[in-house]
């Protein structure tokens, strides 16, 4: 058996073909429905139900609207997107069964001669996620990419940060550029920028001098999404710098005359006039400019949270807790990340030691 959709009438029909009978004729069955989406997961099933052949691109549109549609957030989805584009452009006329560990192995060593180690981690992670469930639905005895071995490359992984003098110093020159609070939220207290973007008013304590962090803002095409921060460990409460306190008060009194308005929009800290928040993207490109501009040494808006998790280990805080205000969900990460810190600490505890032992 073999099937495919047609289009009629506003309307999705799905053909059946079963070969041709005495006369000569194809044998059909057809099965029309209102949506595609319902087409595409009947022609699916009926094909895995007579174990035949499922075309490997329309598994992966079904993998992708049926499970990760509804079980991972938006901007994670559209990862899960450009993840599979490179597997539907390497192999466009397979089948979901003519995958093989052979042709995959080939196709993640040549991945891995183009795009980064972290790249062909998460096409792998992703297509391995499909696959597995590609059995569990019973269209899959085995995966494929169990034994495929992905190609090591050593990368070192660079961070660029500035340091406090810079820091003081930038801050000083964008005191009346409307993303000042928002990079001092991210060079005082190293929040991510859809933290920031997040952040609303109720969830500064200026009594406390504390901020809690409690949902994260992204922007899908033309859509703003509210969603809980990146992990668990990222609800966290970060208590303030005196720099911080002064900077936050400020831009609140700042709003005080158009305070209900604002609330109606969200009640968010960081906003245009209109009182509707700033998005990330606004701070990439913002800050892009400003740094340039001003002449200052060339670094990413997310750079700024690395700058700060720096200052915090020059400041000889515990790598836990360093790791605990940035919310990270893994401190061996964490250290890995910033080795490089901890490495600069060594040699300035061995040079103590020379000083005292002589």
């Amino acid at each position: 058996m073999t099937g495919h959709i047609e289009k009629k009438k506003g309307k999705f029909q799905v053909v059946l073909e079963y070969g041709i009978d005495g006369n000569g004729k194809r044998i059909r069955k057809y099965k029309t429905f209102d949506k595609e989406s319902e087409a595409k997961k009947y022609l699916i099933q009926m094909l895995a139900n007579e174990g035949k052949f499922i075309p490997l691109n329309e598994f992966l549109d079904r993998w992708l609207e049926e499970y990760a549609k509804n079980y991972v957030a938006p901007k994670t989805y559209i990862k899960y997107k450009d993840s599979l584009k490179h597997v539907r452009k390497a192999f466009p006329s397979h089948t979901l069964q003519q995958l093989n560990t052979f042709e995959l192995q080939k196709f993640f060593n040549q991945l891995s001669q183009t795009l980064s180690q972290a790249s062909v981690r998460k096409i792998y992670s992703v297509l391995n996620n499909a696959l597995k469930t590609a059995i569990k639905w019973n269209m899959l005895k085995e995966n494929p990419l169990e034994f495929v071995k992905l190609p090591q490359k050593y990368e070192e992984k660079k961070i660029k940060v500035w340091d406090i003098e810079t820091v003081k110093k930038f801050l000083e020159d964008i005191k009346d550029e409307k993303i000042h609070t928002a990079v001092t939220l991210a060079l005082h207290a190293g929040l991510r920028a859809g933290e920031i973007c997040g952040l609303t008013w109720d969830n500064v304590d200026f009594e406390k001098k504390c901020i809690h962090i409690k949902q994260a803002l992204q922007k899908i095409g033309k859509e703003i999404i509210i969603k809980p921060p990146k992990s668990k460990t990222s609800i966290r409460t970060i208590y303030m710098t005196s720099y911080l306190y002064e900077t936050l008060l400020e831009e609140y009194k700042r709003q005080e005359p158009l305070r209900e308005a604002y609330k109606k929009l969200g009640n968010f800290v960081c906003i245009h006039e209109t009182g509707n928040p700033f998005c990330p993207d606004y701070f990439t490109h913002t800050f892009k400019k400003l740094v340039s501009c001003l002449g200052y040494p060339e670094i990413r808006f997310h750079d700024l949270r690395h700058t700060f998790a720096t200052i915090l280990l020059q400041a000889q805080t515990n790598p836990k807790i360093a790791a605990e205000i940035l919310g990270h969900s893994n401190t061996k990460l964490f250290l890995n990340l910033y080795a490089h810190v901890l490495d600069e600490q060594k040699i300035k505890a061995t040079h103590k030691i020379e000083e005292i032992l002589g």
